[in-house]
């Protein structure tokens, strides 16, 4: 296991949802997709009925659109075998696919991605 932050971690998560296989589990609790997650990251898997993308927000129990707002919501929705799942407690943040996962402060936010200092540790472990 690696701690890792700042770069590292941006390209690290990045890259675990680009290069999932199999399965891709994203758990936090507030989503916010800019242009170059949806064009340049997750538009690999868009058609793609191999990967089973398991999406897990929470929070904001009075007012979800505030968590995983509704364009982002019909985004995911043209994916071929995705779930999504609201957890109204959810703190975690949690990324994983087939071989790798991160646990991290980071929210699936480009402000976080650009602005936030985050931490995360990353694991390499087949599942």
């Amino acid at each position: 296991m690696n701690f890792i932050t700042g770069k590292e971690l941006n390209d690290k998560i990045y890259d675990l949802i680009y290069n999932s296989e199999k399965y891709l589990l994203i758990l936090s609790p507030f989503i916010q997709l800019g242009d170059y997650i949806k064009k340049e990251i997750f538009k690999t898997h868009l058609n793609n009925s191999n990967v089973h993308i398991i999406i897990g927000f929470g929070k904001n129990e009075n007012n979800i659109n505030r968590s995983l707002k509704k364009e982002d919501f019909e985004y995911f929705t043209q994916f071929k075998n995705i779930s999504i799942v609201y957890i109204p407690n959810l703190h975690a943040k949690y990324y994983g696919n087939e071989n790798e996962s991160v646990v991290t402060s980071m929210n699936l936010i480009d402000y976080s991605f650009d602005h936030n200092i985050e931490f995360g540790a990353h694991s390499k472990k087949k599942i």
